[in-house]
């Protein structure tokens, strides 16, 4: 079972990544061949109309649809050693640990500028007066709005990083100020990404979490991924309804009863409402979570099969200039184009329909290939490294997730992507260093 164990954990990237694409992209698309596809689609409240289109269910549609399935565990296989040997071992021997004092002060850097985010844009009254599904849609475009480029970073990125380098080095050394402290960072992680009411980056950040714990726990590994599992789908359930809004609210106004006078509104949640209202919406969301990803799928095969890279080509996408448009709100705009949210609603979709869209057939082999890439470079970190290394590769799992999920920058230069903690230990590593060098100076 510890073979199993190691085998799983140093895969961890490319099996969650397979594993996700299966069940929330090509399981959809299986079921809408099925008899019972009009009403799994239907039953979401979701248009129909892809099941229609000729380009629905051809050979170049299962053909695009699969292709991840089988190419990027064989890339995983080749590249693997290439980046062990020449990337990411080079990069595990010079980047160091945090020590404590420094990750206590990085940790209340981070936790002061996400502070500050959140009371700037008055996340919490914001997102707290949402009384409605509707309202809470509109309440987090809002706060999108209203948050720069960099605390999104902050929320998304850094938080989630310093908290699986807290695990990790809470199970690596067994100190029992990094048990405290992955404890308070997950805490303080999970009432930010709640505060900005998503629930997606909150569920992969517990994901990440169950992750780490199952990849480096001495004891019980199994066990605690499996309650972590169990624990994550119940979640699933509760933050969905909270962030629906599926559950009545007591609401109290103060200052006036006339809003329009701008009085705010201080909803109190009933949480034993919110329990029950979650066990009534379990079917739907279980079936909300099979079409959310897998119904866009026929749009893009349809549209940049028929109309061709509209939204600019592969290359185009990533120069500097202004796009004609975005595969991710044009796709959007097509299976949804009369609720309101055109141009802000988007329809994201894994790295080779994405390049498809923006390149045809040739784009779809450069997306899997640079996924395989990404992936056998998490899957080269030594698992025996120190918690720097262990933190990007729980990072690694959540990286495998988002690209059965989105394009092929996203899981790096998103605001969740990769590329900001990398940049964060570089600049870390490089002050050590420059450090060192002039304490030798003047020792010398």
């Amino acid at each position: 079972m510890e073979a199993l164990r190691e085998w799983m954990a140093r895969n961890i990237a490319q099996l969650l990544f397979l594993s996700f694409y299966f069940l929330t992209v090509v399981l959809g698309n299986l079921l809408y061949a099925s008899p019972a596809g009009r009403w799994l689609i239907t039953a979401d409240g979701l248009p129909a109309d892809s099941l229609s289109f000729d380009t629905t269910f051809t050979f170049g549609f299962w053909v695009l649809l699969l292709m991840p399935l089988v190419l990027v565990p064989v890339g995983v296989w080749i590249l693997r050693p290439v980046m062990q040997r020449f990337v990411i071992g080079a990069i595990v021997r010079l980047v160091p640990d945090f020590r404590r004092t420094d990750y206590l002060i990085a940790f209340a850097a981070v936790v002061s500028f996400v502070a500050y985010a959140l009371w700037r844009t008055e996340a919490f009254t914001l997102v707290g007066n949402a009384m409605d599904a509707k309202q809470a849609i509109q309440a987090r475009f809002i706060l999108q709005g209203r948050l720069s480029f960099a605390e999104k970073i902050a929320i998304h990125s850094l938080l989630p990083f310093m908290s699986f380098y807290a695990i990790a080095a809470a199970i690596k050394t067994g100190e029992r100020l990094w048990f405290v402290l992955s404890v308070l960072t997950v805490a303080t992680t999970c009432t930010a990404l709640v505060a900005i009411n998503m629930k997606w980056p909150v569920l992969v950040f517990y994901m990440g979490a169950i992750a780490g714990i199952f990849m480096f726990s001495k004891k019980w590994p199994y066990l605690k991924a499996v309650l972590g599992g169990i624990g994550l789908v119940v979640f699933y359930f509760v933050i969905s309804t909270y962030v629906f809004r599926w559950v009545p609210q007591d609401v109290a106004v103060q200052h006036s009863f006339d809003n329009s006078r701008g009085a705010d509104l201080h909803p109190s949640l009933d949480y034993s409402a919110l329990a029950e209202s979650s066990f009534y919406s379990a079917p739907f969301l279980v079936i909300h979570a099979v079409n959310r990803m897998a119904i866009s799928y026929p749009y893009y095969y349809k549209i940049f099969t028929d109309e061709g890279p509209v939204c600019g080509t592969l290359i185009q996408t990533y120069i500097p200039g202004k796009k004609p448009c975005a595969p991710t709100f044009l796709v959007y705009s097509r299976i949804f184009p009369d609720d309101g949210y055109a141009g802000r609603g988007s329809a994201p979709a894994a790295p080779q329909i994405t390049a498809y869209a923006q390149q045809g057939w040739v784009g779809a082999v450069v997306g899997v290939l640079f996924v395989a890439l990404v992936l056998a470079a998490f899957s080269a970190i030594p698992l025996s490294a120190g918690p720097m290394a262990a933190a990007f590769s729980i990072i690694g799992a959540t990286v495998g997730y988002h690209y059965s999920q989105l394009p092929l920058e996203g899981p790096i230069t998103y605001d969740h992507g990769v590329l900001w903690p990398f940049l964060l230990v570089i600049i870390y590593a490089l002050s050590r260093y420059s450090m060192a060098a002039a304490h030798g100076r003047r020792t010398a």
